[in-house]
């Protein structure tokens, strides 16, 4: 799915546009796991209408852990993105 880069911009580059939000505000984005980094961490990748968006650490939710659900380079995932420190939390694969 491609992302406007206004979203990706007010997302991630735009902190001012964001201190209006609560902290419990969090977004879904669809993105592709592109490296998997030690402690159970990986890199996504979002993909927006000129460059990609990489988000560098992103965890493994409970759900997923639970069900050994294996998750490899290359997989879709659902991304929720929280706007106070922009981590990402996996929350299932597609």
């Amino acid at each position: 799915m491609l992302y406007s880069e206004k979203f990706i911009d007010i997302l991630f580059n735009r902190q001012e546009d964001l201190n209006g939000m609560s902290k419990d505000e969090k977004f879904t984005i669809e993105g592709k796991i592109i490296k998997h980094n030690p402690g159970g961490r990986f890199c996504v990748e979002i993909q927006t209408e000129k460059d990609p968006y990489i988000i560098k650490d992103a965890y493994v939710c409970g759900k997923i852990k639970m069900n050994s659900i294996r998750l490899v380079v290359g997989d879709t995932v659902l991304v929720e993105i929280d706007c106070n420190d922009f981590k990402g939390r996996i929350l299932k694969r597609l």
